[in-house]
Formats: structure tokens, sequence, C-alpha cells
């Protein structure tokens, strides 16, 4: 009861003094008829915040990539970044002090930054360098390498994703890998390309990163690849063998760490038939390309996997020895005979063929259920990056194959035969329907309304001025002009 009271007259009192101004005949304020937002910045988007995410990003991703260097007499140097208002021209530098510190100072907003030519592969440059203990000026000479560029072409697409997910950030690479289309391994590493040379620039920035990633999937870095390479630029910054160093480091290296035991190649390499090693090297990195680029949502073309899958039908296998051989009857002297058995050869008979050499000579084959099983394996191996529709027909061919493994009969022959037509009959439909698509694009939409959100988007690049991009631009103006279409 006394609690209540409590509460009741505290609740009057606070009332009462509320209501002094009305009982004194004081005028009550006019609401407010305009709000004032109070301006903020987001930390997380906000552009210098964007800007100190970029520099910690590119820290770990460096460290990541030079992991050899501690322990092996080399001091990597000191960092510092400072971020300041101004031109982001003449605010981004770099001046080493007398205690050898890399003092780099970077504009404020990260838009900015990232719009100066070059200013992403300069200070990863100059990262790498400080990093590995050389001069940062070595920076000068490997701005344009496949690894600055692949690793700031990384850092890019890490803070600034583009939301594409079927092209998976690679799309003139996925659209020539898919069509089975490569470029040289030695080339990529030999032949540097600058801002000068236009689109191939950015293709060769896509391949520069999927590089970068293979190198990182077999823990090449870890091994000290670029550290190799930094010092072999830092002796000579004019040598164009780098080719020949990654491919001796490869060499030297494999199966070792982690991967004892686990070669990147099929075969072992030997450094004395060089031309033997460039091939698997340039097998080894078009099948890391298909691991990256060609899965269930990037298919590879029909056509390609036609050429796949005639592979992966064919076999190889022992044939079986006959019971007995007729023994040779021989005369000696004194009128005695005797029987020789022939002499044995050397080898067994093997039998090549296809999937419909299989359905005629099983027969012949000591064990017709391998060359079976290695098909299946290899068609459900190719199936992963296959389109839906003709994923259905691979895995009835798969499933034909396994069932003619169990058991060979006519009802797994005429089976696995009608699905091998199957898949056949489907390749020629998307074939088909790849052309009649084309046909229709092309028939329907001009040039200019098909590459208009290409060419918008190089003219925002910072290639803007190059001459290619300015006959693009006036092609793609006058044909728009011509049709009197609209973008």
């Amino acid at each position: 009861m006394l609690e209540n009271f409590r509460k009741y007259f505290a609740g009057w009192f606070i009332l009462t003094l509320l209501s002094l101004p009305l009982l004194r005949g004081a005028e009550i304020p006019a609401p407010v008829s305009k709000y004032y937002p109070v301006r903020f910045e987001d930390a997380k988007v906000s552009p210098r915040a964007r800007m100190i995410v970029l520099v910690n990003t590119l820290r770990k991703d460096v460290a990541n990539a030079l992991p050899a260097t501690s322990g092996k007499g080399v001091t990597p140097r000191k960092v510092s970044v400072y971020y300041e208002k101004g031109d982001p021209a003449k605010v981004f530098s770099m001046r080493k002090n007398r205690q050898g510190v890399c003092r780099i100072t970077l504009p404020e907003n990260c838009d900015e930054f990232l719009a100066l030519p070059d200013g992403l592969t300069t200070l990863t440059a100059w990262m790498l360098a400080s990093y590995a203990g050389k001069d940062p000026a070595l920076a000068e000479h490997i701005r344009n390498s496949w690894y600055v560029t692949g690793i700031a072409r990384k850092l890019l697409r890490g803070i600034a994703p583009v939301k594409s997910p079927f092209t998976q950030y690679f799309p003139s690479a996925y659209v020539l890998t898919s069509i089975d289309k490569y470029p040289s391994l030695e080339s990529l590493l030999s032949q540097e390309l600058t801002g000068e040379d236009s689109c191939a620039r950015l293709l060769y920035e896509e391949y520069s990163e999927l590089l970068v990633l293979i190198c990182m999937r077999n823990n090449l870095f870890r091994k000290g690849l670029l550290s190799l390479l930094l010092e072999k630029t830092a002796q000579d910054p004019g040598r164009k063998d780098m080719a020949l160093f990654f491919q001796d480091f490869v060499i030297r290296h494999q199966g070792e760490g982690k991967n004892k035991g686990k070669r990147f190649f099929k075969t072992r390499l030997n450094s004395s038939s060089e031309i033997r090693t460039k091939d698997l090297l340039e097998q080894f990195f078009q099948q890391e390309l298909e691991k990256l680029l060609n899965w269930s949502f990037l298919p590879a073309s029909a056509v390609k996997l036609e050429k796949l899958y005639r592979k992966a039908i064919t076999f190889e296998a022992v044939l079986k020895e006959k019971k007995e051989e007729k023994k040779e009857t021989i005369r000696i002297a004194g009128g005695k005979q005797m029987k020789k058995n022939p002499p044995p050869e050397t080898g067994k008979k093997m039998l090549r063929g296809t999937l419909h050499d299989l359905t005629r000579q099983y027969k012949r084959l000591a064990n017709p259920a391998d060359p079976s099983l290695k098909m299946a394996l290899e068609v459900g191996r190719i199936t992963r990056f296959a389109s839906p529709d003709l994923q259905v027909a691979l895995l009835g061919v798969r499933s034909a194959l396994l069932a003619f493994s169990r058991k060979q009969s006519e009802s797994t022959i005429r089976r696995l035969l009608k699905a091998d037509l199957n898949f056949y009959g489907a390749v020629e439909r998307n074939v088909l329907l790849e052309e009649f698509l084309e046909r229709t694009e092309k028939n329907t939409l001009s040039p200019s309304a098909r590459y208009y959100l290409t060419l918008a988007l190089l003219r925002k690049s910072r290639f803007q001025e190059l001459p290619t991009l300015r006959k693009l631009e006036v092609f793609h103006q006058r044909t728009f002009r011509e049709r009197g279409n609209t973008p």
C-alpha cells in the first residue's frame, strides 16, 4: 500500500512541474516545420575507409606472396602509408628516408586513386619490392609484369567486386577456354603488355590474375617463386628469360613440401629434355585454366565437349592369351623325336579402339570390364563442365558403360550404342541452337547496340584516350545515328 502511494505521489509531482509554464501563461513553442538531417559517412563505404581497406588487403596479399623472404637473410623494408587531400596525381608519391623506410603518400579518395593511370600496379610494385628487401625503384621495371598485374587485378576485384557471377570476372578468358583456345604460357611470362596495348592489355590482366591463382593453388609462391623472380630482375632489370626461370623453378620444386609424393604432372619432368618440359608446362597451364574457368555454371562449348568425349571413349585393353601353342616336332641324332615349346612372346597383345570397337571385340579381351570402367570414369569427369542438356546425355552414356561392365550382353550393347547416339544428337541440337541465336542477334540488333555495354565500360576506363577506343567510339555513334537507335 505504501509502495503504491509513493509511485502515485512521484508521478503527480512530475506532472505538476511540467504544467507550471502553462499555469503562468507562457506561450507554447510552434512545431518545427523543417528537419535538417545530420550528414555522416558509413565507415565501410566511405572513400577514405575504402582506401585504408585497399592498402591493408594489399599488405596481406604481398605478405602471402613473399613468405620465403623470412629466414634467408633478407630484411623486408618497412612501409609507411599516409593519406592526404589534394590533387591525386600530385599526392601519389613514394620516397625513402635515411632509415630505409619506404614512405608512400596516397590520396584519401579511393575512387580518385583508382582513376590514376597505373596507380594500382605502381602501388603493388612498390609494396612487392619493399617487402622483398629490394630498392623501391625496382618497381619501375616490374610494374607491368604478370605477377604485379595479377595481384593488382585480384586486389581490385576484391574491394570493388563486379556483380557478374556467371563470368567469374574473367569473361574473355572464359570464352577462349570454352572453345579450347589457350594463350602460350611462355609468351605470358615473357611478353609484358602496357596500357598502350589497348584491349589486349585487358586480356593480359585476366590471364595474369589466373596465373597468380594457379601459383597460389600449387604453393609456388610459398616455395619462393616470386622471391626468385624479383632477385633475378634486381640483378638485371632488362633480362627477358623469366620464362626459363619459371620453368626451372617448377621442375626443381615439384613434389616438395605439402605436395610431397604428388607431382604437378603425370610424367616426371626432366630438365635435360627441354622440348618435352615446355610441352608439359603448357599442358599443365591449360589443365589449370580449365579447372578455374570451366564448371557447371560456366560450361564448355559443344564442339570442345565433343572433342573431349571422343578422347574419353577410346580404350586400350589386353587381349586374351591362347590356351596352348602347338609344339614343334624335331629330330635329333639317333632317330629320336622330341617336342619343343615355341619361344615365349615378348609383351602382351593389346587392342585399341573406341566404344563401338569395344561392343564388337569384347569377347577377345581378357577383362572387358576394365576399359568400360575407365571410359565411364573419363565420361563422368567431363560431365562437370557440360551444359545441362549435354549433362543428361553424358550421364546416360556413363550409366550404359557401367551396366556393360557388369554384364556383357546384347541388351547392354544396344543400350550403350543408343546412349552414344543420343549424345551426338544432343550435341547437334546444341550447335544448331547456338547458330540460330547468333543469326537472330545479328539480324535484330545493330553492332553498336550489341557492344554498347562494352564500349560504355571502356569509355570510363583509363584507356579512353587510346586511338583504338576513339575509333570504336566513332563507329558506335555513327551506327546509332544511321539506324535511329537509342542506347
